[in-house]
Parts: C-alpha cells; sequence; structure tokens
C-alpha cells in the first residue's frame, strides 16, 4: 500500500492523504511454475542449465538438449527425480522432476543418456492403419537376393487384418545427427534401402540403407515425420499400392503417403 500527500494550497486548503493497494509484480515467475534444470552426461560432467516452464513435458525438455548433446532428441533418455529413474516423455516436468526434499529454486540435475539405436515399428502417419512389414515378401524373391518390401494394413494393403502389435520390429541406427538406417529384426543383418525408385530389404552398403528424418511433408507436427533417401536427394520413402517406393510426387496423395510415425517398440 502507497499513501500520496499532496501539497496544500491556499485556494483549495488542506487535502487529505490518498491511499492505493497495488500488487507486487515479480521480476520472475514464481518457482512453482519454472523450474531450472541442469543436464549431466552419465560421466557426471555438466552440459547444459536451462529455465523451463513446470507444465512442458519430458519430450520438449530433450529437444532443448538435443543441440548442445549433438544428438538426436528421439534417442536421447533422461535419469532424473526421486526415484532417479528413466523420465517418461509424455511426463509433466512438473510432476516429475519436483524433489520433496530439494529446496525450492534450486536446479534439479538430469542424467542425460545417448542412445546409438532403438527398436520401433513404423507406421504410416496419415494412414494408421498402414505398418511397414519386412516379413512378408514378393512371390519369388529371396534374402540371398534383394527381397522387396510390403506395407500391410487393415484396408487389404498386404493383407486383410491388422497386424499383431509385435508384428516385424525395426532396428533404428544412428548414422549421423539426422541420418538412420533402420534393420530388419526378423532378418538381422538386412536394410531397408532404396536403389532406384524400388525399395528393398538388401544388405548395407553405407548408401541405400541411409535416410535423413525431415518434417514431414504433408505438414503433420511431430511425431510424424518423412524419410529422404540419402542416396537420391529429394525422394522420399513411401508406400503406393501396398509396396514401398522412393520418389517424388507433387501430389497430395504422396505427401500423406511419405509421412510416417516410428513408434517404440517393446517386444
Amino acid at each position: 500500500r502507497i499513501e500520496l500527500h499532496p501539497v496544500a494550497s491556499p485556494a483549495l486548503g488542506p487535502s487529505k492523504p490518498m491511499r492505493y493497494d497495488i500488487g507486487c509484480w515479480p521480476l520472475r515467475p514464481p518457482c512453482s511454475d519454472w523450474l531450472e534444470v541442469e543436464f549431466a552426461l552419465v560421466s557426471g560432467e555438466p552440459l547444459l542449465v536451462v529455465r523451463v516452464a513446470a507444465r512442458q513435458r519430458v519430450w520438449q525438455l530433450k529437444r532443448l538438449a538435443q543441440d548442445a548433446a549433438a544428438w538426436d532428441a528421439e534417442l536421447l533418455r533422461l535419469l532424473g527425480g526421486e526415484a532417479k529413474g528413466l523420465l517418461p516423455d509424455n511426463a509433466l516436468l512438473g510432476e516429475v522432476l519436483r524433489d520433496r526434499c530439494q529446496p525450492a529454486c534450486q536446479p534439479v540435475r538430469v542424467t542425460l543418456v545417448k542412445l546409438d539405436a532403438r527398436r520401433i515399428h513404423i507406421r504410416g502417419g496419415a494412414w494408421p492403419f498402414v505398418r511397414l512389414s519386412a516379413q512378408l515378401h514378393r512371390p519369388g524373391s529371396t534374402l540371398g537376393a534383394d527381397a522387396a518390401l510390403d506395407v500391410v494394413g487393415a484396408d487389404g494393403l498386404g493383407v486383410e487384418e491388422e497386424l499383431p502389435d509385435d508384428h516385424d520390429p525395426f532396428v533404428q541406427h544412428r548414422c549421423g545427427l539426422g541420418i538412420f538406417a533402420f534393420e530388419s529384426a526378423a532378418h538381422p543383418g538386412y536394410y531397408i534401402g532404396a536403389r532406384g525408385r524400388e525399395v528393398t530389404l538388401c544388405r548395407p552398403d553405407r548408401k541405400a540403407e541411409l535416410f535423413r528424418k525431415v518434417p514431414a511433408l504433408n505438414g503433420a507436427p511431430r511425431p510424424s515425420i518423412s524419410l529422404e533417401s540419402l542416396a537420391m536427394t529429394g525422394s522420399y520413402l513411401a508406400h503406393c499400392n501396398g509396396m514401398l517406393r522412393c520418389h517424388s510426387l507433387a501430389l497430395i496423395v504422396f505427401q500423406d503417403n511419405a509421412t510416417w510415425r516410428l513408434e517404440d517398440s517393446e517386444i
């Protein structure tokens, strides 16, 4: 509360003091709404300190660490909280990082773990019933040669029924920042590869099996992405009539068919 005393004037006579109640505007939001997070490597070496809203989620925190760690966010794992365990991607930071034993506004330490690979399913971004399969091959093809990859789904693309969740995972290998190769878990040593427009299951040659993750061609937000071939810049992995192709077309349906979601597999 403040009180103002106007200067007395002979013409107006004495004046009463004027009182005002004002709120206190803090220079920074209260600690309950914000967190100071310190990233550290497994070795204990500090990496980065950031200030984030408690309402943000773990996956958003991983995005902040991506550049400093020079590692892809999806292959980062965060350990922290009272249990010092794995932080789920969709958990709110204020719920998993708030330590009741820690003084308010003190930085919370989070350990950053870098992975080189993860086991995934590859689903259609615009068509979620679509999934890549390395187990269904074109008649006559064998793994001794290149085996054509099928796209399978509930609408008759390859099969009549939806596949179970444990069907046909791939192992995503990091080959550089934003660059990946996808190995068939059913056929170890064989990778999704683009040779010309045809996409096959092939042995790696450090070229055909490499793809760069780019924003989804149909404009869908993350986690939807598109996969550009490093062997053929400007060509993208897409499904068409139950088969995979690697090409580029100025069509909306192509942009949808070239949009994917990579989901962690628990199998």
